[in-house]
């Protein structure tokens, strides 16, 4: 696990360290998500909802969506790409023909074996190592950040790390390219 060189920032300047931290997350992110988009041709959304469908078995689009975190709308446009890339296909349900049902192609299992697993795994696996203090610490501080940086709330944000936002257009269901804005003048570099 890499560490930020505390040498580049003042120790007594908490906030751009702070801002510093965020960016290196941001950064990391973004290469995590152009890495696996450029070696192999899929979004951060994708793979998560290939990797359900992969643990959960053959799966309904609702409840993928559910599982995912992400709107019914958001989930067709990321099973429509996946479909049309050999990874998914949709069988009518014999239960309810009404329904169709999501299973995984050998195509779509052999991508997740060549493929590293999205960064939230890794955030949930070295969360799982600290005691529980240290990750209460770590959700109240990363909460009131959000609240220090006053972001509005995104009520059915998905706990996927992707470069971007989720769009919820019809037909999408993409990362969007990630739009970051340049400092202020006034701000110092970090």
């Amino acid at each position: 696990m890499g560490t930020l060189d505390q040498n580049t920032v003042p120790a007594d300047r908490f906030d751009l360290r702070c801002l510093r931290a965020i960016r290196h997350i941001i950064r990391s992110v973004d290469l995590h998500s152009q890495r696996l988009s450029s070696q192999h041709g899929v979004t951060v959304p994708q793979l998560v909802a290939l990797r359900n469908v992969a643990e959960r078995g053959p799966s309904m689009l609702k409840d993928l969506a559910r599982a995912t975190h992400l709107s019914a709308s958001t989930m067709v446009g990321i099973v429509d790409r996946l479909e049309a890339k050999g990874w998914v296909i949709r069988q009518r349900s014999t239960a309810d023909r009404r329904q169709s049902l999501i299973s995984v192609t050998p195509e779509g299992l052999a991508l997740l074996e060549r493929t590293p697993l999205p960064l939230q795994d890794a955030l949930v696996k070295g969360m799982s190592t600290l005691p529980g203090h240290e990750q209460v610490a770590i959700v109240r501080s990363l909460e009131r950040l959000v609240d220090l940086l006053d972001v509005d709330i995104v009520p059915d944000a998905s706990p996927i790390l992707v470069s971007g936002a989720v769009l919820e257009e019809a037909g999408s269901g993409e990362a969007a390219p990630a739009n970051l804005a340049a400092a202020p003048a006034s701000a110092p570099a970090i």
